[in-house]
């Protein structure tokens, strides 16, 4: 088993492919209460209508879940140290493991990370938008996010 094998395998604890280990909590580098952060407009967009269909079910959007992050990467490497950062921060490596890339957009590392918030479009926007330039800076391409509703 390669080196790469033995990380991916040690990510997949129980068999279920989540770490199911309480994370520290998580720590934005921005104030996540202060409204929208500096990610784009599309994640914007997004968070709003995710909340507004939480709402719509019945949700509080502002009670605190899990919320997983998709984010894709060219190279292990990539993956790797966005797992790493992340993970140092508070989040937990939900799945993280190589993909086809024909359905993937060309990306075959994908990274899903859980992060516990509120799904409010005033606590995600500073979020995504820090993922989406975290993802960018490594050369892979943060997809957005999901979660249940309560």
């Amino acid at each position: 088993m390669t080196w790469k094998q033995r990380l991916f395998a040690s990510m997949h604890k129980g068999g279920s492919g989540s770490d199911t280990a309480t994370p520290p909590g998580w720590k934005p580098k921005s104030n996540t209460g202060s409204g929208p952060g500096p990610g784009p407009a599309r994640h914007h967009a997004a968070n709003r209508a995710i909340r507004e269909n939480l709402e719509k079910n019945g949700s509080d959007a502002m009670n605190t879940r899990d919320t997983f992050h998709c984010f894709y990467f060219l190279t292990f490497d990539q993956a790797a140290e966005c797992r790493d950062t992340l993970s140092a921060r508070g989040a937990r490596v939900g799945v993280f493991g190589e993909r086809n890339p024909d359905e993937t957009g060309g990306y075959p590392w994908y990274l899903e990370v859980v992060v516990a918030a509120a799904p409010h479009e005033s606590v995600m926007d500073p979020i995504t938008g820090e993922f989406d330039s975290l993802a960018s800076e490594l050369g892979g391409d943060y997809d957005g996010w999901y979660t249940a509703v309560d």
